[in-house]
């Protein structure tokens, strides 16, 4: 599977596509050589959502092992600890959870 795009390149693709009147799909993926599908892609999600990048996509692959109260908390120590280690975080937040 190919690397993803970067919302920046999405963004500079739909500038192009806006700006220049006689810009095509064809040539606006050809001038960022991408698909033409990619283009197509990024000009739905912006008519749709008003972002270069769908907001409900949903990640693939396995489910986190963490919830929405473990990310707040691990955001807050890693603010009050920004030079920590990994597994200082990972101590830390068993420790706050009580997991082991």
């Amino acid at each position: 599977m190919p690397a993803a795009y970067s919302a920046d390149l999405k963004r500079l693709i739909y500038d192009w596509y806006v700006e220049d009147m006689t810009m095509t799909y064809r040539k606006a993926a050809a001038r960022a050589k991408v698909s033409i599908g990619l283009v197509a892609k990024i000009m739905k999600n912006m008519d749709e959502f008003g972002v270069v990048v769908n907001p409900n996509k949903r990640r693939t692959g396995r489910a986190l092992d963490y919830d929405e109260g473990d990310l707040a908390y691990l955001t807050e120590w890693l603010q009050c600890h920004p030079t920590a280690y990994l597994d200082e975080a990972r101590e830390a937040l068993c420790e706050a959870r009580e997991v082991e």
